[in-house]
């Protein structure tokens, strides 16, 4: 291997960094499909490891409700499934939050949630559809939040980056969204509010945390940290979820 080439990939390209490696002690959490999660019956998902090093560790124990381990992800039936953490101080964010997700709807119907900390009357932030839209909440859902048309199509799987910087002058300067690298024109509802309100709320994949609007569809990854993230970040971050 010749010297310039060292820690590169075969290609030539950088190797791809690691979340901990991208926003280091930011970190909130973070799902990889391959990585650390514990099975119960058949392919049926007990445990999805945080692999940040916070011990988020995402969990449910009764067999009904959870979801199922595939090449695609971590299958999530529409209807019960769901992971869960109880929150801790680890997951307050303040100012500044980015969630990226790696994910595949099965339906783009109704209003369903990949990933929370937040009830759907009340809550620190959320990831919502609406239909082929995808929307992020900051508080209460349905209150103040930023939407992209077209977002979703049944099937097909994307990266999604949603930044939040509190320090913003405007909404769109607030929260932004990329789709697969591309920034979004994102329309709000109310005003993007300075911090993200702590709550009690637990952090959960595949529903709102009072069990309501299921996500049906599959999570590869889910990311999420205390920062704002930079364009070398972000850039870092969709390499990262773009090559599981």
């Amino acid at each position: 291997m010749r010297r310039g080439l060292r820690g590169r990939r075969a290609n030539g390209t950088p190797p791809l960094l690691a979340p901990a490696t991208i926003f280091a002690g930011a970190l909130i959490a973070s799902y990889d499909h391959r990585r650390k999660v514990s099975l119960g019956t058949g392919s049926q998902v007990v445990t999805w490891r945080d692999i940040s090093r916070n011990g988020n560790d995402a969990i449910q124990g009764t067999s009904a409700q959870q979801p199922s381990q595939g090449p695609s992800g971590i299958d999530f039936d529409g209807t019960a499934d769901n992971l869960a953490c109880s929150s801790n101080g680890s997951l307050a964010s303040g100012a500044l939050l980015t969630v990226g997700l790696r994910m595949s709807p099965d339906v783009t119907t109704s209003t369903r949630v990949p990933v929370c900390k937040s009830q759907s009357t009340s809550g620190s932030w959320s990831v919502q559809t609406n239909g082929t839209a995808l929307r992020m909440h900051i508080g209460t859902p349905g209150s103040t939040f930023g939407e992209v048309a077209s977002a979703l199509a049944a099937s097909t799987e994307r990266t999604y980056v949603w930044v939040y910087d509190g320090g913003g002058a405007t909404n769109a300067d607030k929260l932004k969204l990329w789709i697969d690298g591309v920034a979004q024109t994102v329309s709000f509802t109310g005003s993007i509010p300075a911090t993200i309100t702590a709550t009690s709320d637990s952090l959960v994949l595949g529903m709102y945390a009072d069990s309501a609007q299921y996500w049906d569809g599959k999570i590869k990854a889910a990311v999420m940290a205390n920062a704002a993230a930079t364009t070398a970040q972000r850039t870092a971050l969709e390499a990262y979820l773009g090559g599981l």
